[in-house]
């Protein structure tokens, strides 16, 4: 074999070599993209599993889920007013006790709230309409112990018939009714009921627009 002959040789085997390095390159390269491709993809599918897994359906607005919403709020509605009242009585005013003319000292808790058995509620595509009626009173709590009687020369005196304990206390309501602070508590009771169901709605409702109004009496 002349020396030009090993040259072309030794050349012909080196193209073989570089071709056969560029093939298993390509190779290497197209794993490479393959693998890289499978693990986008896979990574895909698991961020929209895992998004379908963890998002909560957005409940329905509807009349039901408002109710829900609001039907234990009654004790947070309520408010209450802690009371001392003073009656004075002249003779012939009150039956029960045999004086001619006397003070009667009483202490009593007075609760007023509104009555969400005749709320009202209206959902539409832009609001909810909440509608309750004003606060009432809704208990008066006069304490037995608290009532004491002042003759005239302001002297306290004994009572412990059961006919005057129970007319006591029936005269103590009748005269805690109808305080002013009375009438105030409910204007309270109105507008805590209000906070509190705002308070509660405002995260629950979306986009739309929260309106509360008070029925008011017919009076006719």
């Amino acid at each position: 074999m002349t020396d030009k002959d090993k040259k072309e040789l030794i050349e012909e085997l080196e193209k073989k070599f570089k071709r056969n390095d560029n093939s298993e390159k390509l190779k290497n390269t197209v794993t490479k993209v393959w693998m890289l491709l499978i693990l986008v993809i896979a990574v895909i599918i698991t961020y929209f599993i895992s998004a379908k897994l963890h998002t909560k359906k957005k409940p329905d607005i509807d009349t039901a889920f408002v109710s829900a919403k609001l039907e234990n709020i009654s004790e947070l509605a309520t408010a209450e007013l802690e009371y001392t009242g003073l009656i004075v009585y002249s003779e012939g005013k009150i039956p029960f006790i045999t004086q001619t003319g006397f003070n009667m000292i009483y202490s009593a808790s007075v609760k007023a709230g509104v009555d969400l058995s005749e709320m009202e509620i209206e959902v539409t595509k832009d609001k909810v309409i909440v509608s309750i009626p004003h606060a009432k009173i809704l208990s008066i709590q006069v304490y037995n112990d608290s009532i004491e009687f002042y003759d005239e020369m302001h002297s306290l005196f004994n009572w412990s018939d059961k006919y005057d304990v129970k007319e006591a206390i029936s005269a103590a309501e009748e005269d805690v009714a109808g305080k002013v602070q009375v009438y105030e508590l409910m204007d309270k009771a109105d507008e805590q009921t209000k906070e509190v169901i705002e308070g509660i709605l405002s995260e629950s409702i979306g986009e739309r627009e929260l309106e509360i109004n008070f029925i008011e009496e017919n009076t006719k």
